[in-house]
């Protein structure tokens, strides 16, 4: 069971929910239940209680969502003729992310309109496709002279029915951009927004324009978890997605800009959303003038506020091993332990990370701290020798001689590395060290080539999306 596992699980159940018909998928269910009652089942007993309900086969459904990997990649084009009719509004399918293959897709299809400074929905069109492309509009709603003034933005998958990727059209990223935190369905923006999320990690968008979106945006946020989210999207936009070039002014703009949201807010929670971005800013690349501010949030009545802030100082070399240890004293926590951990092993000094690195080495950490110090250690500011390359040469033996849980904590601390095109030997000591480690353990254990594969496929994304933004365009 892993994230894929849930999260595609719960995207293609929703799928199965809107191919069917929401009606129709409890009667199936019903049906399902009543004869099975009491009884152990199957999905072969699902999809054939659904079948029976809805008269539809659905095994090749069944092969195309369950036996393949991969999203779908969905989008949309049009013609606007010269009276402003749109014409041939077309819903494309491509299989580029999931080895060609085209799947069943039930979804909504809405245009929106830009009007007085917001975004309001003007048509939802229900669509099937079950190859590379259908028609989005076939009875001509949008075919009509000024049709097209109804239609700033498209959303090709709105109410989230289907596992895709969502691409937007250049007109609708722009808009997009611009208005989607006026978009009043909490749904609907989440899509917009993983759309041009999605954009980004393919190399479609500038990091900075979403970066600039979603800080204009996330003041106006009702959703939480959207929030969170969208800021923690920013702070890796910045380090995976941007060449080191061009991130001193926006780290300059995200610490200015999430230190006066949280001064200006009301709202705790959005305080501590703010402020956590902020403190983890700082803790990546430093600004002296929020030195003042870090320090002070160090002794916060918050606790979860005042050790990422402790961590943070430490990470700067702004703080030492007897404040930390006396901070960690004064809480008393298992909290404050963990976060003690962290906060010694990402302190600067050489006898510092010498003394985590052997507490690494020596089998004596608990699965937390295990992980706690090795994150310690690759957030520190250390511009010495960072001992990641004993460690790699460490993993597999790590690896065979330890549980599964421990395992996996030490090669995902490991492999936590940066890749910044711009700093001298970066791309080699990332992508070059994977592929190195790689060619050296064919043999390895399957589940850890794969974990290796996976990291050094998410290097090259961030070399090639970097390269793609290393000059202004």
């Amino acid at each position: 069971f892993d994230g894929i596992t849930y999260a595609k699980g719960a995207a293609v159940l929703k799928q199965l929910v809107a191919w069917v018909g929401e009606n129709t998928f409890y009667e199936g269910a019903r049906r399902y239940f009543d004869k099975h009652r009491f009884g152990a089942t199957t999905l072969s007993d699902l999809l054939e209680a659904l079948q029976a309900a809805s008269r539809q086969e659905l095994d090749s459904w069944k092969h195309a969502w369950l036996e393949t990997s991969g999203p779908s990649t969905l989008s949309a084009s049009w013609v606007t003729d010269p009276v402003g009719a749109i014409t041939e509004f077309t819903l494309h399918q491509s299989g580029e992310a999931c080895d060609a293959v085209l799947r069943p897709h039930r979804v909504t299809v809405s245009t929106w309109r830009a009007a007085g400074g917001t975004l309001e929905r003007t048509h939802a069109f229900d669509v099937r496709i079950d190859g590379e492309s259908t028609p989005i509009d076939p009875q001509g709603v949008l075919a009509i002279p000024g049709g097209a003034a109804s239609v700033d933005l498209v959303v090709v998958n709105d109410d989230d029915l289907t596992y895709a990727i969502s691409r937007l059209d250049e007109r609708s990223t722009d808009v997009a951009l611009t208005y989607v935190g006026t978009i009043e369905i909490p749904i609907t923006r989440a899509v917009v927004w993983a759309s041009l999320w999605n954009a980004v990690r393919d190399g479609l968008l500038d990091p900075r324009r979403f970066i600039v979106a979603v800080l204009g945006a996330v003041p106006a946020e009702t959703e939480p978890a959207v929030r969170d989210r969208l800021l923690l999207f920013v702070s890796e936009a910045l380090s995976a997605f941007l060449p080191g070039r061009h991130r001193t002014e926006v780290h300059d703009q995200v610490l200015a800009t999430t230190a006066r949201l949280a001064r200006e807010t009301t709202d705790q929670d959005a305080w501590r959303s703010y402020m956590r971005a902020c403190i983890a800013e700082f803790a990546a690349r430093g600004g002296e003038e929020f030195e003042s501010t870090v320090a002070g949030l160090a002794s916060s009545d918050n606790p979860d506020i005042a050790w990422r802030a402790r961590r943070a100082l430490a990470a700067r070399g702004l703080t030492n091993e007897e404040a930390i240890v006396a901070w960690r004293d004064a809480d008393g926590s298992g909290e404050a332990a963990r976060m003690s951990v962290e906060a010694l092993a990402s302190l600067p000094e050489e006898s510092a990370r010498a003394k985590a690195w052997a507490s690494v080495r020596s089998d004596t950490l608990s699965n937390d701290y295990l992980s706690a110090t090795l994150a310690g250690l690759q957030s520190s500011s250390w511009e010495g020798n960072s001992g990641i390359d004993d460690a790699l040469a460490h993993m597999r033996t790590y690896w065979e001689s330890h549980t599964i849980g421990m395992s996996l904590r030490y090669v995902s601390g490991v492999l936590n590395l940066s890749v910044d095109i711009d700093r001298d030997g970066s791309v080699e000591a990332s992508v070059g060290a994977l592929h190195s480690w790689l060619d050296a353990n064919e043999d390895a254990p399957t589940q850890l080539r794969r974990i290796v594969v996976e990291h050094l496929d998410d290097f090259q994304r961030r070399e090639r999306v970097q390269r793609r933004w290393e000059h202004d365009q």
